[in-house]
């Protein structure tokens, strides 16, 4: 993925997400170093969290242990790598308060760059070992 590019979709997730309790899930291989608000950093393994997290859990997005209490939840590059993306949903539809905001990005098969390397024969980016799903 191309830095530049990441760090605007972390930037353009970031401002769509308000002030207050913030999931951000899947966070170790991408933290959202301009997330505002009190973070909590969710991902299956532990890492080392950027100073603008509150605190880190290890947890699996399907299984989230709030209800109605987080105020936006922000999720890079993960709904591709869950074995049930629905369940997933789901969970943060119980996480959320009302008129939260679920926040995702996923990588685009139709994106033309994307595109012509699946024609070319170069699938490597968008069918990795951990993709289960692909989301136009």
């Amino acid at each position: 993925m191309h830095k530049k590019w990441n760090q605007r979709r972390l930037k353009k997730m970031a401002d769509l997400c308000g002030h207050g309790l913030i999931l951000d899930i899947g966070f170790c291989s991408n933290p959202n170093v301009f997330l505002k608000g009190k973070v909590i950093g969710v991902d299956l393994r532990s890492c080392k969290a950027p100073s603008n997290y509150w605190t880190t859990i290890a947890a699996s997005g399907e299984a989230l242990s709030f209800l109605n209490q987080i105020d936006d939840i922000c999720a890079g590059e993960v709904i591709e790598h869950l074995e049930n993306p629905i369940k997933f949903l789901v969970e943060c539809n119980k996480a959320l308060k009302q008129g939260g905001k679920l926040i995702l990005s996923t990588p685009n098969p139709h994106y033309l760059g994307d595109f012509l390397r699946n024609v070319l024969g170069n699938v490597k980016s968008l069918y990795a070992d951990t993709h289960f799903y692909l989301f136009p």
